[in-house]
């Protein structure tokens, strides 16, 4: 997504789309990308297993990105720890944390992140039409005071690296400093992961790549997989 600063504003243009399916403007990352980096005949069956064992216990298929990640068996389970402390165990609410993500997702152009947190979002509860606005970021139409202020200090770490005074004073009200501690490092987290995606190319997985959600035209909420449209927000 293209993103210019103006002093403190953030100004944002539409989505784009791309065969049926939201983009940025620019496309995600992986667009027009050679072959995978790492082929799946590079992975090792210690790897496949561990890959179907994460799979079968947290019920996330992210195998592709597992695999990419084993390459580097001394980071991998460490991350892995630090990652869940982060997704599901951390102390943000969870539909806040998947907010805050999918918008990491936008702003990096990661598509493979986007389609893997629309999924996890969708299982965390978080309304179809929440999911949709996100390419809107704080200026979309039915974001709360907390969402919308959520969503900017998601911008503001990406383009600036810190918080702003006026943000951080937005957030104080709902969330406590552990939390706000938690939120920085929850970005930084995925906007690592998201490089790693987009340098290697990592491709989705097939399960996911199934049941992507798509943007239907005008602006109307995703579908997906027959679940109805969320008609309201709190």
């Amino acid at each position: 997504m293209t993103v210019t600063t103006d002093t403190n504003q953030l100004h944002e243009m539409p989505p784009a789309q791309a065969n049926g399916q939201v983009a940025p403007p620019n496309g995600w990352a992986d667009n027009g990308s050679p072959r995978q980096r790492i082929g799946s005949a590079e992975r090792s069956s210690r790897q496949r297993v561990v890959a179907w064992l994460i799979y079968r216990v947290v019920k996330i298929d992210a195998a592709n990105l597992f695999s990419t990640l084993m390459q580097h068996w001394r980071l991998f389970f460490p991350w892995l720890a630090f990652a869940a402390r982060l997704v599901p165990y951390g102390t943000l609410p969870r539909q806040d944390t998947e907010l805050a993500v999918l918008r990491v997702a936008w702003n990096c152009r990661a598509r493979y992140e986007w389609c893997q947190h629309v999924d996890i979002a969708i299982r965390a509860g978080v309304p179809l039409d929440a999911i949709a606005q996100i390419p809107e970021g704080q200026v979309g139409k039915s974001w709360n005071e907390r969402e919308g202020a959520l969503l900017a200090a998601v911008d503001e770490i990406h383009h600036e690296r810190q918080i702003s005074d006026q943000t951080w004073h937005q957030l104080t009200p709902h969330y406590t400093h552990k939390q706000l501690l938690e939120l920085c490092m929850l970005v930084g987290h995925y906007e690592m992961i998201a490089s790693v995606i987009n340098t290697f190319h990592v491709p989705l997985d097939f399960r996911i790549e199934r049941k992507i959600p798509s943007f239907h035209s005008g602006g109307r909420p995703l579908s997906y997989e027959g679940t109805k449209p969320q008609e309201g927000r709190s």
